[in-house]
C-alpha cells in the first residue's frame, strides 16, 4: 500500500495555509470593495409576521442548490469544474458578509473569521476537486453512476463487493461539508450581522472540525475504502480528473496506475511490424514453423505420426496366410516318397 499522507498532500496543505495567512494582510476596506457585488445586500430577506422574525430565502435557495448538486454530481457533465466555480462563488459571498458584520467591532475578530473562511475554501478545493486522492473518489463515483445507468444498482451484493457506492457517499460528504458550511455562515451573517457561534473559541472549534472532516475524508477516504473492500491490488491513480462518467470509457487501462508504467517502460507500446490478429483464428492453435516448406501438403490429422513408412514397390502380403507355411507348388519333392523304403 502506498503512503497515505504523501509529500504532495502536505505541500498543498502548506500552500493553502500560507495563502490564507497572506490574505489576512489585505485591508478590510479593500476586501469589502472587491466583494461588493457578492454581498447581495438585503435581496431575499423577508419578514415572517406570524413569528415576528426574518428568513433568508436566497440563502435557503443556495443551500438547496448546493445539496442537489452534491448528490447528483456524477450525472452532471463537467461537475468538477462546476463545483470549483460554485465553491469560489460561495467563498466570495461569505467573505463579503464577513467584512460587513455590523455587530462585530473588533478588527482582529473579523480577520480571524476571514482566515478560517479562507482555510475552509482552500481545503475544500483540495479535497473536493480530488488533489488529495488523485481523483480516485471522482472515478469511483462515476463508476457507480455507470452501474446505476446499467441497472446494476439494485443488486445487494454490489454494495458488499464494490467500493464504488461507498466512494460515492464519501465524495458527497467531501463536496457538501465546505460549501454547505459557507452558505450557512452567509445566511447567518445576513440575518444576525455576526459570526455563526457564541464566541470565537466555539467558532474556532467548529471551523477546525469542518477542516478536519473535509481533509480527513479527502486524504484517507480512498485508501480507507481500499483496505475495507480489498477488491484489487492497488488503488488506481489518474493523472487528470474525468469531467463526466462517459470519460471513463476513454481512459486507457495503462493510465489507471502510472506506477505500473514506471516499472515496465514498454507497457502500452505496440509493435509497428506486428501482423493483425484474425478474430476467427483458434487461440489454442500452435504457431506456424517459419522454416516449413510452403509447398508441402497439409498433414492428415487421422494418420498416426509414429507409423513406419510403406515401400510402394513391396509385394502385397495377404494377412490371412501364415508366413511360415510351405507352398506345395514351390517346396522340394522327395524322390523316394511313396516307394516303401
Amino acid at each position: 500500500m502506498s503512503q497515505i499522507v504523501s509529500k504532495q498532500d502536505l505541500l498543498l496543505s502548506a500552500v493553502v495555509l500560507v495563502v490564507a495567512m497572506l490574505m489576512m494582510l489585505i485591508p478590510l476596506k479593500w476586501t469589502s470593495l472587491i466583494t461588493t457585488p457578492f454581498s447581495m445586500r438585503t435581496f431575499g430577506i423577508r419578514k415572517i409576521k406570524r413569528w415576528h422574525s426574518r428568513t433568508d430565502t436566497l440563502g435557503n435557495l443556495m443551500l438547496w442548490i448546493s445539496l442537489i448538486f452534491c448528490v447528483g454530481f456524477p450525472w452532471i457533465p463537467y461537475s468538477p469544474l462546476i463545483y470549483l466555480f460554485w465553491l469560489t462563488f460561495t467563498w466570495l459571498c461569505t467573505v463579503s458578509r464577513a467584512v460587513r458584520m455590523s455587530q462585530v467591532r473588533s478588527r482582529s475578530i473579523k480577520i480571524q473569521v476571514l482566515f478560517l473562511i479562507n482555510l475552509i475554501y482552500g481545503v475544500g478545493i483540495l479535497a473536493g476537486f480530488g488533489f488529495y486522492n488523485d481523483y480516485v473518489l471522482w472515478v469511483r463515483s462515476y463508476e457507480y453512476a455507470n452501474l446505476v445507468a446499467a441497472g446494476e444498482a439494485l443488486q445487494p451484493m454490489l454494495y458488499l463487493t464494490n467500493s464504488a457506492p461507498a466512494a460515492y457517499l464519501v465524495q458527497i460528504l467531501i463536496l457538501a461539508v465546505p460549501v454547505m458550511n459557507l452558505w450557512g455562515q452567509f445566511k447567518y451573517m445576513r440575518l444576525e450581522n455576526t459570526f455563526k457561534a457564541a464566541n470565537m473559541f466555539t467558532y474556532w472549534m467548529k471551523s477546525l472540525l469542518v477542516l478536519a472532516l473535509t481533509a480527513g475524508l479527502g486524504v484517507f477516504g480512498g485508501e480507507g475504502l481500499h483496505l475495507i473492500y480489498q477488491h484489487q491490488d492497488s488503488v488506481p491513480i489518474y493523472s487528470i480528473v474525468p469531467m463526466e462518467r462517459q470519460d471513463l470509457e476513454d481512459v486507457p487501462a495503462d493510465a489507471a496506475n502510472p506506477e505500473d508504467q514506471a516499472a515496465d517502460p514498454n507497457a502500452g507500446q505496440t509493435d509497428p511490424n506486428a501482423q493483425p490478429v484474425d478474430p476467427n483464428a483458434d487461440p489454442n492453435a500452435q504457431p506456424a514453423d517459419p522454416n516449413a516448406d510452403p509447398n508441402a501438403q497439409p498433414a492428415d490429422p487421422n494418420v498416426d505420426p509414429n507409423a513406419q513408412p510403406v515401400d510402394p514397390n513391396a509385394e502385397i502380403v495377404d494377412p490371412n496366410v501364415d508366413p511360415n507355411a510351405i507352398d506345395p507348388y514351390t517346396a522340394p519333392v522327395d524322390p523316394y516318397e511313396g516307394e516303401g523304403y
